[in-house]
Order: C-alpha cells, then sequence, then structure tokens
C-alpha cells in the first residue's frame, strides 16, 4: 500500500513539473508576434535580443530574490522594464518606437482584463 502511495505521489509530481516546465514562457526571448511586427533589421536584431534577454535575466534574479517582497519588488521591476525600453528605443526607428508603444498598451490591456477577470467574483 505504502509503495502504491508513493508511486502514485511521484507521478503525479512528476506530471506537475513536467506541465509546469511547458506552460513557462521562455521570458529571454522576444514574443514572436512582436519581432515580427516590428520588422527588425539584420543590424538590429542582434542588439534588440541582446537587451531582451538583459531584461529577462535581471527580472529573473529579482523573482528569484526571496529577501524582496512582490510590493518591494515592484518598482524595481518598473525601473528593469523603463531601462530596456529607453535602450530598445534607442535603437528603433521612430516607427518601430510606435509599433512597441503600441504593443506595450496592448499587452498592459491584457493584464489589465486578466487581473479584472481574476478578481470578479463568478456570477457578476
Amino acid at each position: 500500500m505504502k509503495k502504491l502511495v508513493l508511486i502514485i505521489a511521484l507521478s503525479l509530481g512528476v506530471t506537475v513539473f513536467a506541465q509546469a516546465q511547458t506552460a513557462k514562457k521562455n521570458p529571454g526571448k522576444m514574443p514572436k508576434a512582436l519581432a515580427a511586427k516590428l520588422n527588425l533589421t539584420a543590424d538590429q536584431e542582434p542588439k534588440v535580443v541582446a537587451i531582451w534577454q538583459k531584461r529577462a535575466a535581471r527580472i529573473d534574479s529579482l523573482n528569484s530574490d526571496s529577501t524582496i517582497t512582490k510590493k518591494a519588488a515592484h518598482p524595481k521591476r518598473a525601473e528593469i522594464n523603463a531601462t530596456a525600453d529607453a535602450q530598445l528605443n534607442m535603437i528603433l526607428t521612430p516607427e518601430q518606437q510606435k509599433v512597441y508603444a503600441d504593443f506595450k498598451e496592448q499587452q498592459k490591456g491584457k493584464r489589465k482584463n486578466k487581473t479584472a477577470t481574476a478578481t470578479t467574483p463568478p456570477g457578476e
């Protein structure tokens, strides 16, 4: 009986772990839709990828820091994003900057909708 419980627990743990790994997005990689919309030149692409990866590494470091609360991490995350945005805007053309700004607004709207849906009680 103990072996059966152990086997079930182990298989359940492996399944949950596998699903978590596949569900997790690759934060160091620019979304394909955004990259396609920006229509980056051969010169811009490696620069943009480097900025995006550096941003992701800094965010990951912040997220893995157990000494900081989510509330305290928020301004630091905003600073990381602002720095990356400024670096990107130095590389992008004015047309690409507009596309990037529109993309960010669209993502902001999606996050607000997701938050509103998550906090709305069922039946309302």
